[in-house]
Formats: C-alpha cells, structure tokens, sequence
C-alpha cells in the first residue's frame, strides 16, 4: 500500500500494484504537511491544524489525536519503541507517549521551523530547520549533541543512510550527504534550479533520489554523487518521493497528481498513454471499445475493460478533430487536412475517403440511422453527406464564423451546430433550412450535446459556462457555473440525469441536472479534451492535451 498526505486535508490509501485508491481518511482540519508509518497497522499524520493524529490503517478510524504543539506540524516520525516525534513551526520537537497522550519530551534549539525529523537510534534522532541547521539530539538527557551547519538555505527533508550517513536536502537548492563521526559533508548534490522538498533512497543504498520546487525529480549514484537522469512530468513542485521494494518510484506534486516511475527505464509507467499529443475526441462504441483521435495524426482503439490500446489507425496526414461511429463496427473520422475517412473496426482498415474541398473538417456528426455524416467545415458551413451514395446532399450556411461543433437529435430530425459567433443553431435534415438561433453564451460555442429524450440540449462555451435550453421553446433554462476556463467537452449519461463537463482548466465535472452541483470532478495534467461516458453510465473516457487517455469510474 501506498499512502498519501494533501493540502485537501485528507490521507489517501492507495493499491500500489493497481493505482486504485482504498480508502480516504478524514479529520484534519488543516493541510497535511508531514505522514510516516507505526508498524505496518498504523499511520502517522502531522498537520496545519496543530495537532499529530495517528490513524489505523485497516478501519481507517482515528486512534489519538495529540496537541500541544502552537504552529503547525511539519514533520514526524516514529521510534522503535513506539513513541511519536514531531516537529512544528513553532522551532520545537516533541516525543510523545501514545499511551498517555502527553509530550514526554520538548526539545528546544532551533531559531526556526522544524521542516523534517528522522531517528537515528533509540536513543538518538536528528532534525533540519528553516535556520539551516540540522541538530542531533540525545533522548535520554534531552540535550542537543551537536549541530551540522553548511546549507545556506532552510533545511527541509532529512533521511538516514547506513554507517552513520545521513542525506539532507535544503531550499538551496542543493542536497548534501553527511558523515556523523566526522561532522562534514562527504558530496554536495548539485542540480536543481529549485529548493529540494524530498529525498528518497533506494533499497540497495545505491541510489539517491531528491524531489525539488523546479517540478522535476532527479536521480543520483550515491557512491560517485553523479546525476544519473532526471525525471520530468509534473507540472509543479514535487513535494513528496518513495522507493517501493520491487524498484519503482512514487511522487506526489503541486499538480495533485501521484506518479509512479520506474527506476531501471527513467521511463513514468503509465498504460494510459498513447497519443503524443493532444487528444481531441473520443467515444465509447457498444463493443466495449473506446475510439480517441489526436493531433498527432492517429486513432486509436482502445479496450474498455482492460484499458489496453488495441490497434492504431494511421492515414490522416493532419490533426484528428472528430470521430463518430457508424453502424456495423465502423467509424468516420474528420480532420485537418480536409477528409473525412471511414474506417473498418474489425479489419482496421480505412475503407473510403470523403474529400472536404480543401477546407479543414473541425467535427463531424452522424445520424442515428448512420446514413447521414453532418461536417462542420472551416469556411462557416456545415456539409451534409449521404453515406449510402457518398454525395452531397446540401449545404447549412447561416452562421457568421467558424462552426466548431455538431450533434444530431435522437430522432434523426434536426442537426445543431456551435460557433466561434458564440450562438447555436437548430437545422431540419428534411428541408436543410435554419429553425432556430440560440443566443446566450458571451464566448464561442465549443461542446453540444442532446438528453436522450431529445427534449434538451447542453452547450459549453469559451466563456467557462454551461447552458441547458429546451429544444421546443428555444429557451435557455439555466446554467452551470464553476469551470476556470472554457468548456471544451460535454457528455450526457445514458438516463439523462448526469452532465459530464471537460475543461482547459484541467478539471472534469459532473453535475446533476436536476440539483444543479457538481457531485464528482477529477484533475488532469493538463487541458482536458473530450469526454464520453459509457453505456452503463459509469465509466467515464477522458482525453487530455498531454496525449493522455484517462479511464474514470463514477462511484456511489
């Protein structure tokens, strides 16, 4: 297992094998600042709220919750004879008796924080400060040993090596290895560019790892004080770093994201990545498939269950904006370099090509009957395709810049379209004629969606909202607000009471439509793309500006 500490307040217990999260501990009521285990049953947890609280593992129940300290509690570790240390923002250490709840030991000396703790013996622990100092200290008198000095910035992680080595890392920027005999540094770990956070060491001893505000985490040989590789992902300040026995690595960051690396490849393991670039669309197909396309020119198809890429297919020469399915396992596709392409699922072969007159396909949409492929085309119009005879059926020309986004009403009847002129227009398949303009979003139009009843359409926009309208009085009924930025994708549960909202402000959202909130979100890396959801209305496909495919599962 693997567990996690956050400014949500909140410990996280993770299966390390699968990634999946067991459970969530709650009771702080500050930032997590600092966690270590008590055997293998119990977790200990220092926090913003002031107080050290230490939880057991398996019932995720609180067992005590020990205050004393007067600022928050950023660091703490446990002895081996049971007892807990803390270090606080108010410059002490305390030992606490877990039986008596009582600190049995104050420990006074720095001028500043105390950022980190580790034990050295039973007897024996040391601690780094924002004074840049680190101290050794004896528990039996309570007396400060000696103290190392040499960083000249804030101390803020400690970890113990063998024969009396110790590793400190420190917003110098700079991690040092320590000879306690001899009270000097033995290497000065140049390389950063941002202060150190963490430092993680490897079974073997062999190897160091530090973890730094410059979003980067870097991997050194202990024995030489090399750089061996760094490893780059996050998009923030890495806070938090450890080996797993088997050799691979886990982070945690700024960016609210966990990752795990492997040591031998430099390589983050990660099954869900496949696109090299952003991943614009995607949809769930009844054959427990899942269709992304990305603007590094690829589909891909992807297996619900098992979330393995199956095959890629390869034959645009541009950036994929847009794929739709079509009966009798295939799918049509729309891209940049003006084509639409039907593809076979079965063979995963391109079976015809669509010509788009030199002008860029943005999206594409299909009836329901899949007779009918509906393109939104870079000169203001929409094109209507007859996919039985391959011709032109006629041409939607209304609005007054590009169309970005298209669906079809279940029926079949009537196609609406989105726009950079920031309105929605409703189409007649039968006539090809406008039937109606809604107006309401201040940005451009870039997501649509119908309810199953066909009663209701969604919008997202470029000014951060959703809208609901109502397709019979051409009314908008309300809006959804709580995105940061525009609203690229939208998603509707099969029982239309879910709307699935993806963001550039990295966030997905899903809201009730009856209550209006949010009920579960989720945050990416980057700019999310695309969103679809599944027949079951659970599991939930997202696609991200990074090339990521994300597979989510909505529970409770």
């Amino acid at each position: 297992m693997l567990i996690s500490g956050s400014s949500d307040n909140t410990l996280k217990v993770w299966n390390a094998e699968t990634g999946k999260e067991i459970s969530t501990i709650t009771g702080h009521t500050g930032r997590i600042r600092a966690i270590a285990l008590l055997g293998d049953e119990w977790v200990i947890s220092g926090s913003d709220d002031f107080t050290i609280k230490v939880w057991n593992l398996e019932t995720t129940e609180e067992f005590v919750t020990l205050t004393g300290h007067t600022r928050a509690v950023r660091a703490v570790a446990a002895l081996p004879d049971g007892r807990v240390i803390s270090g606080s923002s108010d410059n002490t250490i305390k030992v606490w008796n877990l039986e008596t709840q009582k600190a049995e030991i104050t420990l006074t000396g720095h001028q500043g924080w105390v950022n980190a703790v580790a034990v050295l013996s039973e007897t024996e622990i040391i601690s780094g400060s924002s004074d840049n100092t680190l101290k050794i200290w004896n528990l039996e008198t309570a007396e400060e040993l000696f103290t190392l000095t040499g960083h000249t910035g804030g101390v803020r992680t400690i970890t113990t090596l063998p024969e009396k080595q110790i590793i400190s890392g420190s917003s110098d920027n700079t991690v040092k290895v320590w000879n306690l005999d001899s009270k000097k540094a033995i290497f000065t770990f140049k390389g950063h560019t941002k202060g150190i956070n963490a430092v993680a060491v490897t079974p073997d001893n062999k190897r160091m790892i530090s973890a730094a505000s410059d979003n980067t985490l870097k991997v050194w040989n202990l024995q030489t004080g090399e750089e061996l590789f760094p490893l780059k992902g996050h998009t923030d300040s890495v806070y938090a770093v450890a080996v797993l026995a088997d050799g691979r690595l886990i982070s945690g960051s700024d960016d609210f994201t966990l990752k795990v690396w492997s040591l031998d490849t430099s390589e983050e393991l990660s099954p869900l990545i496949g696109h090299t670039n952003r991943v614009n669309t995607a949809i769930v197909l009844p054959e427990q498939q899942v269709v992304s396309a990305a603007w590094d020119h690829t589909i891909k198809v992807w297996n619900l269950n098992t979330r393995k890429s199956i095959y890629t297919l390869k034959g645009h020469t541009d950036r994929v904006n847009s794929v739709a399915a079509l009966p009798n396992k295939r799918i049509i596709s729309a891209s940049d370099d003006n084509t639409l392409k039907i593809w076979s699922l079965e063979t995963a072969k391109e079976l015809l090509t669509i010509e788009g007159d030199n002008r860029c396909i943005f999206a594409v949409a299909v009836t329901p009957d899949g007779k009918v492929a509906i393109a939104c085309l870079s000169d203001q119009t929409l094109k209507v395709w007859s996919l039985e005879t391959l011709e032109e059926v006629f041409t939607l020309r209304g609005h007054t810049d590009w169309v970005s986004a298209v669906t079809v009403t279940p029926d079949g009847k009537q196609v609406i379209s989105g726009s950079f002129d920031k309105t929605i227009k409703v189409w007649s398949l039968e006539t090809g004629e406008e039937v109606a303009t809604l107006v309401g979003h201040t940005g451009w139009v870039k997501a649509l969606a119908v309810t199953p009843d066909g009663k209701r359409v969604i919008s997202g926009s470029f000014d951060k909202t959703i809208k609901v309208w109502c397709l019979e009085t051409e009314q908008e009924l309300f809006s959804l607000s709580g995105h940061t930025d525009w609203v690229s994708s939208i998603a509707i549960t099969p029982d239309g009471s879910l709307v699935i909202s993806a963001s550039d402000d990295n966030t997905l959202k899903v809201w009730d439509l009856e209550t209006r909130q949010v009920i579960a979100d989720f945050t990416g890396e980057s700019s999310l793309e695309c969103c679809a959801v599944a027949a079951d209305g659970v599991k939930i496909i997202v696609g991200e500006a990074s090339g990521r495919v994300h597979f989510l599962k909505l529970e409770s």
